[in-house]
């Protein structure tokens, strides 16, 4: 873990960050649904902003993109779970800029 991330943690981030992401689901702002056996999440981040993830297998999850704010981001959000209606079986990761196997 970089300096970064590890006084931010340090720091209490992580509860902030908790605390943040639960403020979002009161207030609807993530975008949450489930297609096949994928989980597409949509929020804002503390650290990238507006991004899209999707979880499969045992809680796995690839960040698959990221967003300039929240309207591209609730049609990222559309486009992404069309894309899992076709059970893909990997994707790319922009988080770590290689492909993900989804199987």
């Amino acid at each position: 873990m970089d300096n970064i991330f590890e006084n931010f943690w340090l720091a209490g981030g992580r509860e902030r960050a908790i605390a943040e992401r639960a403020k979002q689901e009161k207030s609807g702002e993530i975008l949450h649904d489930t297609v096949n056996d994928y989980t597409i999440d949509s929020c804002y981040t503390f650290d990238e902003g507006f991004e899209t993830a999707i979880w499969f297998k045992n809680n796995d999850i690839v960040i698959v993109e990221r967003y300039m704010n929240k309207e591209d981001m609730k049609i990222g959000h559309k486009k992404w779970c069309e894309f899992c209606k076709t059970n893909p079986t990997e994707v790319f990761s922009v988080q770590y800029d290689e492909t993900i196997s989804l199987v």
